[in-house]
């Protein structure tokens, strides 16, 4: 970007969220997170508009200005973190302002590379996902990205947003998804990490998340995991709300321990666990339970004292207190020792695939046959329900392998591929009356309502539609 002169406004400017609270991170360099730790991927790195809650806040508005104009035909844009309750673009404009009548014009004839999917919803997002908007040589003053954000708090979140002239704007398109991936993920497939926490919940009730899980979950484990957490937005807990009137200061501290702890919240009257995934001394990132509530020693009033100092209801406190898990100081050191297995278990398995990974190296001819076998599996397997971790098992190789493998032949990562091909083979059978549309979506793996989402994005109708259609 030209960073002489450069001015930098956003709207809205009260920023509430985890995320920086200096606009200037917007064009400072990105490090370098491809293959990092988890503990990388911090949201002190990226500028979101968050205030509140639910607070629907109408227009972003994000505005770079400089003392003399410039010359432009590209902005990359570098989003940041989509969390559940927002953090994306639902419509997007883009302006300019020159020197001679002071004026806000729109960019015209914009070209988004690769394309952004402006549907309101986390899923499919990655954080620090790139993008290029392409357009005609511009002589500008000042640029703005102006459009709403999305999700249930309605706001944006970005990492970097530069401007360039660059000579071949075709040459410099960016082909496929453009996002790194943590080291962790590489490693281990996060399902695997999903359905591990998902023991931990059923056993004690706490839920646990390793650093950003979410955003690399598959469909069927994504769906899991909005369904246990999309509660927290409409019936939010006293730890959510105390964090949105501290301005989330608890939230962006991390913890340099090698060793399991209980970091304790609000004047130790809240607790969450923090256990590090060490191999060979280097941390890979952290596993971090929801909060709970300590029962040791309760008293009331000190949370009643707690509720004054942050301006809140005592009824809505004591209400919202009532969505937390309540728990004794003993339990929580119990529930540690359980995470430290946990972590032992994905230690485990990571190098179970770095094993397996140096086997298949010395093995396999290549990758156009390792894509080839996993496309076979694919199709022979799309009516069993089939999921990517069991097409790893099958060819023994890491998930990390097998989507560097697929984003070099294919440009995309070997689940879209997957669906893809599911959704191929439900047009097929939506052809065939007989076939109820709850046992089509059954056959394929999806419950009706998820496959239906899925179809209609897919091919721009929902599965009902496109029957009929065919049928005309």
């Amino acid at each position: 970007m030209h960073n002489s002169d450069l001015k930098i406004e956003v709207s809205p400017s009260d920023s509430n969220g985890v995320a920086s609270r200096s606009i200037s991170v917007l064009c400072e360099d990105l490090l370098d997170l491809e293959n990092a730790s988890l503990d990388c991927y911090s949201p002190q790195l990226t500028y979101d508009t968050f205030q509140n809650l639910g607070n629907k806040q109408g227009e972003n508005c994000y505005t770079f200005s400089w003392d003399k104009a410039v010359e432009i035909n590209q902005i990359v844009m570098t989003m940041g973190f989509p969390f559940t309750d927002g953090g994306w673009w639902t419509n997007l404009v883009l302006k300019y302002k020159n020197n001679r009548d002071n004026i806000w014009h729109t960019i015209t004839r914009t070209q988004f590379s690769p394309n952004y999917n402006f549907m309101d919803t986390s899923f499919g997002r990655f954080p620090y996902e790139k993008y290029q908007i392409n357009f005609p040589k511009l002589k500008v003053a000042a640029f703005q990205l102006r459009g709403i954000g999305g999700g249930y708090s309605s706001f944006t979140s970005l990492s970097n947003i530069e401007a360039n002239l660059v000579e071949n704007v075709d040459a410099e398109r960016i082909k496929g998804r453009n996002y790194p991936m943590p080291k962790l993920y590489n490693l281990i497939s996060p399902d695997k990490i999903w359905h591990l926490g998902d023991c931990l919940f059923k056993a004690t009730g706490i839920h646990f998340v390793t650093t950003q899980l979410q955003y690399y979950l598959t469909a069927e484990s994504y769906s899991e995991f909005y369904n246990m957490y999309e509660p927290q937005y409409t019936t939010p807990s006293v730890w959510r709300l105390l964090n949105d009137k501290d301005h989330w200061e608890h939230y962006s501290e991390v913890s340099e321990s090698d060793k399991i702890i209980t970091q304790k919240y609000f004047r130790g009257l809240f607790a969450q666990i923090n256990g590090p995934i060490l191999m060979n001394g280097i941390s890979l990132g952290s596993i971090l339970t929801y909060p709970l509530v300590l029962l040791d020693n309760i008293d009331i009033q000190q949370h009643k004292s707690l509720a004054l100092e942050y301006e809140m209801d005592w009824d809505n406190y004591e209400s919202s207190m009532n969505n937390m898990i309540c728990m004794s100081i003993e339990r929580v050191d119990g529930i540690a020792s359980l995470i430290g297995f946990i972590i032992h278990e994905i230690l485990h398995q990571v190098q179970h695939a770095q094993i397996l990974n140096r086997k298949e190296l010395e093995t396999r001819p290549g990758k156009e046959s390792l894509i080839q076998d996993a496309l076979t599996i694919m199709e022979q397997d799309l009516e069993s329900g089939i999921y990517i971790d069991s097409i790893l098992e099958k060819l023994h190789v890491s998930y990390h392998q097998l989507s560097v493998a697929f984003k070099q032949s294919h440009g995309t990562t070997p689940n879209k591929v997957l669906s893809e091909l599911k959704m191929d083979r439900a047009k097929k059978y939506l052809a065939d009356k007989r076939l109820r549309i709850i046992d089509i979506a059954a056959t394929l793996g999806y419950t009706e309502n998820h496959f239906i989402r899925n179809f209609k994005k897919k091919i721009g109708k929902t599965p009902g539609e496109y029957r009929k259609s065919i049928s005309q």
